[in-house]
């Protein structure tokens, strides 16, 4: 038979684990404000990336940074089938990633 000590798992060691857990938990679970971060009345759509233009990038080391031109159809929504050129400043810090993403680390 097994038997159920408490004060055994209960110890220091697991405790500090059970606190952590919490804090993480809380910590997820708590809104950051970055949900409400589009202005008022901006929309949001799907678009199609049609040129890109990284002639303003420039190379320090391991370090990208400087302006991207893109050239972005808007696949649906109120502006559906217009083309637009949004302006894209970026910082990229490894020079492996393909600047041409839009995952990469833009501001």
């Amino acid at each position: 038979m097994i038997s159920f000590n408490l004060r055994r798992l209960l110890n220091r060691d697991n405790l500090f684990v059970l606190v952590i857990t919490a804090i993480i938990i809380v910590l997820i679970l708590m809104p950051t404000g970055f949900e409400e971060r589009f202005p008022q009345g901006a929309e949001r759509v799907r678009g199609l990336v049609l040129e890109v233009d990284n002639s303003g990038v420039q190379q320090f080391g391991i370090v990208k940074s400087g302006a991207q031109g893109l050239r972005v159809k808007i696949l649906d929504g109120p502006f559906e089938g217009r083309r637009l050129t949004p302006p894209i400043h970026y910082w990229v810090r490894w020079s492996w990633i393909n600047s041409s993403r839009l995952a990469t680390s833009l501001w």
